[in-house]
């Protein structure tokens, strides 16, 4: 029997209880800042888009953003490409900000912020120099990825949610300072409350005086009607929820069940309420929550349908309360209650915040009576009160989250009428760390019981999380728990599984679960045989020989596997290896005394008995896996050769047949390539290519096996990509080119997917592998670079005329914002290496990247790359001017940036400072274009009076052309200088001196061309110039006034040095 939510919201009692909270919502509504709700912005939804993804990507639970766009809720669940999407949050709220320090490198900065370096790079292009330096000062955005982003708790909160009051309003970035500094926004993190003193009173609580209650008329209260939809989270969609208000602004309703469709809106309320009993005397406030039930019980029975007097007792005694779930829930037609209340912040009893739950059964003539009070150690969350299980019984299910010093656990509790009370429907504690809830029936969609021989009844409870907060706890994944109840028993824990992980550990502990619990040798012999040849697992803990310590017990491992199948000589041979590759390592002692004991005896049980008493003596083989924090499992003396319940302990070796190999030619360095012994078989179908891999991860294992199958038609594996939709027609990519030279074909191949996690436009999750055809057939994976994104080629071979290949391809990163990266390789042939073909820095927001024949009268030689964009779309981006960049590769080297204009047809064009940068560009690649078209850049820019002031940041007009024209000179006049032309530098200096006499500008331009005219050394005549402008901020600060989507000068740029150091000869 399922308790609709129409029936539930019949009562007169729970109708009054929803105008209340109205009105309460309103009237905080009201006084609201109107820049706190309007704050927000527009998203569109791209391809592979769901409501997870974009909840993720914006920083928000599924419930709000779909709160804040119920014109968007359909029944299907489905997001339609192209709409729009109100975020009610400000995109600078996602943006943090760092100043460079002294000391400071790219990597060590995007380490200290847990991102990638190279979308550290990706955001802040206008600070990628081809040398990769950075300067004291430089100010980087620092990106905020889908998977770093705070996401609210999976479930519905049953408490009132506070309204926001730290949302910043949208505004410019800050002016930079030379001052370094850290602009962080931090993470919300949920932390233990102190528990303060309980103050003990039992006087009667004093109710407020009767006074009118004004109702809102239904116009003002516009109340939208969004189609209830289900979540990819746990909703209590049977549980009322406690408001009518809209909820498309930001501030929280009092509950994130999205269920507004049922709810009935103001006109459905009767107004005004009925009157309280004013002579009714309250029971005192409980000194303590965990007395609550019994005063609240009897505030329940007293009130006369309106739920006023609820509301006042709770506000009187410092608790608050979503109100009771009502319904028959025990099938006797009377109606029960369910009701969560918690302690408010302010309150002096218990800890604040903490909630309890209480069940009453319904009474003949009214009322109700106490069946059962859940006693929680926490915050309570009401999930849900229906048959979950559909075993014909009403469930109430909850969640109890605690918190310690860093980590935060989630308890779940199931209880079930039984026809004489509410009884524990568990079978064992549901209980996770940081856990995300959903409670479905995932065997109905496909993800049952896979492998588990059972199937649950109704819902499933999937909890996901499990990791700590604390160091200690060593390396943690996530895991997914999901408890079924078996044809209506209890909830049971139906199957266990752990998210991808990159530590060796890991892989090693599923493996030897395989080995040691499931007894399943092939998987185990799998994920061993990873452990020692896949170089791209990591050391995740505080071990000095981590990596060695576990590829020896994996190679110890290897040889019980294969004692136990019969394959004695392959046991000795992975002994051999192991004692050659980790000779210092316990586990070479450790094998050598299996191995003996085995080949005395033919007896795997009787070499593992002598094993376990070696090693409880000493322990050194034992420390390899026992300490690894408290989140992982111990290790003991009998875990190192453990006994196991097989028939076939005693086994003769096997006679290997000729397709089937004993084993792969193992190497005596672990980093030594591997390559397994393949036979010769007739072409392979897309049916005999395995299952698709489950994350982008998995195809570093999958597709090197599948390529050096043997008569692999490269259309299958295009077609299982397909199949496994990483590759389509927007996405992905294969090709075939012969790019080191030896006329063999080489294999690309850009997996792209859809994740939760990608980097990518909507989504997308993307991986770059390449292979070296060989001359006897297959390949071999010499390259797989990180890739945080969507990868796609964008051109492959002879781009620059040198006669040799290059791959060109771009990576498209998003945050805030989405950054197109331009990177390529080439070969050396000299040097059996590839290298980099492309310099830093080509990379900007919302770009386009094509390939063009180089323009006539240019350097460069073959074809050039053309870049388009530069709009990031953000309040801190600035101007919104895009521009184009052409990059060339000139005598074979690098390509490189040679070229940088801004859209003329674009509003805000017009601005000096953003001439200037177009100037600086050129002058940067004088040394392959000559300094005249630098010249002619700076000398048009200064002479078009048509130019203005831009400011983002408040920067006088006046002083902004000034400083921005004295700039300019300065560098105009180092461009005539080095080109040679010593009259045109002493005439701009005349002009600069005569309009800007005490200008920092004149005094460094008169040095420099003294020092440069005195030694022709540059680079010297800079230093006095440099000086200056790292004490005096002024002078390069003002090219940072446009926002981050336009370059800037350092305090060491100011002055410009030409490649080489500029020394006369």
């Amino acid at each position: 029997m399922n308790l609709s939510l129409p029936r539930l919201q019949s009562h007169a009692f729970l109708a009054r209880w929803l105008l209340w909270l109205a009105v309460a919502v309103l009237a905080l509504l009201l006084a609201l800042p109107a820049a706190a709700q309007e704050s927000s912005y527009t998203y569109t939804v791209q391809p592979g888009d769901n409501w997870t993804v974009v909840a993720k990507r914006v920083g928000l639970s599924v419930e709000e953003l779909r709160a804040a766009n119920p014109q968007a809720v359909r029944p299907s669940g489905w997001l339609i490409v192209g709409e729009k999407l109100t975020i009610p949050t400000a995109p600078v709220e996602e943006e943090q900000f760092y100043d460079v320090q002294a000391g400071d490198g790219w990597t060590m900065i995007a380490d200290r912020f847990d991102i990638p370096t190279s979308l550290l790079q990706a955001a802040n292009p206008r600070y990628v120099r081809p040398d990769l330096v950075l300067y004291v000062g430089d100010r980087l955005l620092i990106p905020a990825p889908a998977q770093s982003r705070p996401t609210a708790t999976a479930t519905p909160s049953p408490t009132n949610t506070p309204l926001p009051t730290n949302t910043p309003k949208p505004s410019a970035t800050p002016k930079p300072t030379a001052t370094p500094t850290v602009t962080n926004t931090p993470n919300p993190t949920r932390t233990a409350t102190p528990l303060p003193t309980a103050t003990a009173t039992a006087t009667p609580t004093p109710l407020p005086t009767d006074t009118p209650s004004p109702t809102p008329a239904a116009t003002d209260t516009p109340t939208p009607q969004p189609t209830a939809t289900p979540t990819d989270v746990p909703t209590a969609t049977d549980v009322p929820t406690a408001t009518d208000v809209p909820t498309a602004t930001d501030v929280p309703t009092a509950t994130d069940v999205p269920t507004a469709t049922d709810v009935p809106t103001a006109t459905d309320v009767p107004a005004p309420a009925p009157t309280r009993d004013t002579n009714l005397e309250l029971p005192a406030c409980p000194v303590d929550l965990a007395i609550a039930s019994g005063p609240l019980l009897d505030v329940l029975n007293q009130d006369n349908g309106s739920g006023e007097l609820l509301v006042a007792y709770l506000a009187a005694c410092g608790l608050t309360s979503d109100g009771p779930v009502v319904g028959d829930l025990t099938g006797d037609g009377l109606d029960d209650l369910v009701i969560v209340y918690s302690l408010a912040a302010e309150s002096d009893g218990s800890t604040p915040g903490q909630s309890d739950l209480l069940v009453a059964n319904g009474v003949a003539g009214g009322g109700y009576a106490q069946e059962y009070v859940a006693g929680a150690a926490g915050s309570v969350q009401l999930l849900k009160a229906e048959d979950v299980n559909a075993d014909g019984a009403m469930d109430v299910v909850w969640q109890d989250s605690t918190c310690g010093a860093s980590t935060c656990f989630d308890t779940l509790y199931v209880r079930s009428w039984d026809g004489s009370g509410w009884q524990d429907w568990t079978d064992g504690t549901i209980t996770m760390a940081a856990a995300e809830i959903v409670i479905a029936d995932v065997d109905e969609a496909g993800g049952g019981a896979a492998g588990s021989g059972a199937a649950g009844s109704g819902a499933e409870l999937t909890l996901s999380g499990g990791t700590y907060g604390s160091v200690g706890a060593g390396p943690q994944r996530a895991r997914t728990e999901v408890w079924a109840s078996i044809e209506g028993a209890p909830y049971t824990l139906l199957r266990e599984s752990y998210d991808e992980s990159a530590c060796l550990y890991h892989l090693i502990l599923d493996a030897n679960h395989s080995f040691a619990v499931d007894l399943d040798f092939e998987l185990a012999q799998s994920r061993f045989s990873k452990a020692i040849f896949e170089n791209k697992y990591n050391a995740c803990w505080t071990r000095d020989n981590e990596l060695d310590e576990l590829r020896s017990f994996a190679f110890f491992r290897l040889a019980q596997i294969a004692a136990y199948t019969g394959e004695a000589e392959t046991a000795q041979t992975l002994i051999e290896q192991l004692a050659d590759s980790y000779p210092s390592q316990p586990y070479a002692q450790v094998g050598r005394i299996w191995l003996d004991a085995y080949q005395a005896s033919g007896d795997s049980i009787q070499a593992c008995v002598l094993v376990t008493n070696f090693v409880t003596d000493n322990p050194a083989a034992v420390e390899v896996l026992a300490d690894y924090g408290y989140a992982n499992p111990t290790f003991t003396a009998d875990d190192v050769c453990p006994i196991l319940d097989l028939a076939a302990s005693v086994a003769e070796p096997a006679t290997p047949t000729a397709s089937e190999p004993v084993t792969n030619t193992l190497p005596s360095s672990p980093s030594a390539p591997v390559t397994s012994v393949v036979p010769v078989t007739e072409a392979i179908s897309l049916g005999d290519l395995p299952e698709c891999p489950t994350g982008i991860s998995g195809y570093a294992d999958t597709l090197p096996e599948i390529v050096n199958r043997p008569a692999l038609d490269p259309a299958v594996l295009g077609s299982w990509l397909r199949a496994c939709d990483a590759l389509t027609d927007d996405r992905g990519a294969l090709a075939q080119q012969d790019l080191n030279g030896d006329d063999i074909d080489d294999l690309i191949i850009f997996p792209t997917i859809i994740s939760d996690v990608g980097y990518g436009p909507g989504g997308a999750d993307g991986a770059f592998f390449l292979f070296h055809g060989k001359a006897e057939g297959g390949f071999d994976l010499v390259l797989a670079p990180d890739i945080f994104g969507q990868p796609s080629p964008v051109f492959v071979g002879d781009a620059n005329g040198d006669s040799r290949p290059e791959l060109l391809w771009q990576v498209e990163s998003c945050s805030t914002f989405c950054v197109t990266s331009l990177l390529g390789l080439t070969w050396i042939a000299e040097s059996a290496t590839y290298t980099q073909s492309v310099q830093p820095g080509a990379a900007l927001a919302s770009g386009k990247v094509t390939v063009e024949s180089v323009t006539r009268g240019t350097p460069g030689k073959g074809r050039q790359l053309r870049l388009v964009g530069g709009v990031s779309g953000t309040v801190g981006g600035g101007l919104a001017v895009p521009h184009t960049e052409i990059w060339q590769s000139i005598d074979a080297a690098p390509f490189r940036r040679i070229a940088w204009t801004y859209d003329r047809n674009s509003d805000g064009n017009d601005c000096l400072g953003l001439r200037l940068v177009e100037a600086d560009v050129a002058l940067q690649a004088s040394d392959v274009l000559s300094y005249t078209p630098a010249i002619n850049l700076y000398k048009a820019a200064l002479e078009n009076s048509a130019l203005q002031s831009c400011s983002l940041f408040g920067l006088d007009a006046a002083k902004e052309l000034t400083l921005l024209q004295g700039l300019g000179s300065f560098r105009l006049i180092q461009a005539q200088a080095l080109s040679g032309d010593v009259a045109g530098a002493q005439a701009t200096l005349a002009g600069l001196t005569a309009g800007q006499p005490d200008s920092d500008y004149t005094a460094g331009a008169t040095g420099w061309l003294e020092s440069y005219l005195a030694d022709g050394d540059a680079k010297t005549a800079c230093e006095s110039v440099t000086k200056a402008a790292v004490t005096k901020s002024e002078i390069w600060q003002v090219t940072d006034q446009y926002g981050y989507d336009h370059p800037a000068l350092a305090a060491q740029q100011i002055c410009f040095v030409p490649a080489g150091g500029g020394a006369s000869e």
